[in-house]
């Protein structure tokens, strides 16, 4: 039997598949961007710390941004994720803005290479902004020219169904 994190309804991680998720969401946009501090990275949300265990494989520079805290500090020590992001919060070059994803771009001024929307699904309307044309609309105003948004789409599946990484270039 597989073990599983589910956040309220939305399944977060399955042992089957936590890797495969990651490698298509950070491994292969990355293998088009140099491995260097030079490559700056946002990932909009992520608190699982596994997305940044995979970027600090890359060493690139990494702006993660997570609303729960109480999460992010659970997963610090939580057994199944330890063996997937083997304290990657602990990254030198990584910076954590503990704040909503959709303030905090609206709020920023930086410009990045890569986004990577780890966000878990919208399970009650408080996440509704993060799935809002407002929010998409922000994302090419954080963008360095000719550069991507990754993502994967959310599914409710009760099941480890694979999981489809989307590359969106946005204008």
């Amino acid at each position: 039997c597989e073990r599983c994190l589910r956040r309220q309804t939305a399944l977060q991680r399955g042992e089957i598949w936590a890797d495969s998720y990651h490698q298509g969401l950070v491994d292969v946009p990355l293998s088009v961007y140099d491995n260097s501090t030079a490559t700056d990275v946002l990932v909009l949300g992520g608190g699982d710390w596994i997305a940044t265990d995979y970027l600090r494989a890359h060493n690139v520079s990494v702006d993660l941004v997570d609303v729960d805290a109480e999460f992010m500090k659970h997963a610090k020590s939580d057994e199944l994720l330890r063996r997937y992001h083997d304290g990657a919060y602990q990254y030198d070059n990584l910076t954590v803005h503990q704040q909503d994803a959709f303030d905090f771009l609206a709020a920023t001024t930086n410009s990045y290479d890569l986004i990577l929307l780890d966000l878990p699904g919208a399970t009650n309307d408080d996440m509704l902004h993060l799935y809002s044309t407002e929010f998409y609309s922000l994302l090419p105003e954080r963008l360095a020219p000719d550069r991507v948004v990754v993502t994967r789409p959310y599914t409710r599946s009760p099941s480890p169904a694979p999981h489809t990484t989307h590359i969106h270039p946005l204008p």
